[in-house]
C-alpha cells in the first residue's frame, strides 16, 4: 500500500539569510520571501547584501552574476529595484 503523504508551505521568515552552497551559489528561497515588501523585509535584504559583500565578493564580481546569485527574477518589483539600488 502506498501512503500519500502532502506537505503544507511554510511562510519563510524574513530573518531568514539564503543558505550558501558548496558551489558558491544562493540556495533559492520561497516565493513568499521574494513578494515581501515591508521595510522590515527590505531591510534585513538590505543587511543580508552587506554581509554577503564582506563574505562572498564572487557574487559581485559583475551584474550578472549578482542577479543569478540573488534570484533576481524570482523577486518581485521593489525588490528587485532595492537590488538595483544597491548594485549601482
Amino acid at each position: 500500500m502506498v501512503e500519500e503523504t502532502t506537505t503544507k508551505q511554510q511562510e519563510t521568515p524574513i530573518s531568514t539569510v539564503p543558505e550558501i552552497k558548496q558551489e558558491g551559489e544562493l540556495k533559492p528561497l520561497s516565493q513568499d520571501y521574494y513578494n515581501q515588501t515591508s521595510d522590515e523585509a527590505l531591510n534585513v535584504i538590505r543587511n543580508n547584501l552587506e554581509d554577503y559583500k564582506q563574505r562572498n565578493p564572487e557574487f559581485f564580481k559583475d551584474y550578472e552574476t549578482f542577479k543569478k546569485n540573488f534570484s533576481y527574477n524570482a523577486r518581485n518589483e521593489e525588490q528587485r529595484n532595492l537590488l538595483d539600488q544597491w548594485y549601482n
